[in-house]
């Protein structure tokens, strides 16, 4: 991020902040962030997908007891970053329970708003 210097208009981090104490480090050390992206999606969806998604990936924590465990830990660490951000007015939130072309559709519709300067 240093060397990419103040020319760039901004970063997007993949799964970040998890957490309050993450997100609290990220705007006391980094700066304040702009919004954060929330592909919200009904947890059975979820469920179905990952689960789906280990019969051919290969992945080992694809089965049902790891998915309920990291789905907890979703819920105990990661929503009261949602919560906070939302209070804040900076949340984007994408209905993930879509397509992947209208996820991928209304995912980029945020960022061409942002460049436009019309996001809210």
């Amino acid at each position: 991020m240093e060397k990419a210097g103040r020319g760039v208009p901004g970063f997007l981090i993949d799964g970040f902040p998890r957490t309050m104490e993450q997100a609290a480090e990220f705007e006391n050390s980094i700066g304040h962030c702009t919004f954060v992206l929330d592909f919200d999606c009904p947890p059975d969806v979820l469920t179905e997908r990952l689960t789906n998604r280990g019969k051919t990936s290969g992945r080992i924590d694809d089965n049902l007891e790891s998915i309920k465990k990291r789905m907890q830990v979703f819920i105990d660490d990661t929503v009261p970053v949602i919560e906070f951000y939302e209070r804040e007015g900076r949340i984007r939130r994408v209905n993930a329970n879509a397509s992947v072309d209208q996820v991928t559709k209304d995912a980029l519709e945020i960022f061409r708003d942002l460049k436009k300067g019309t996001s809210d």
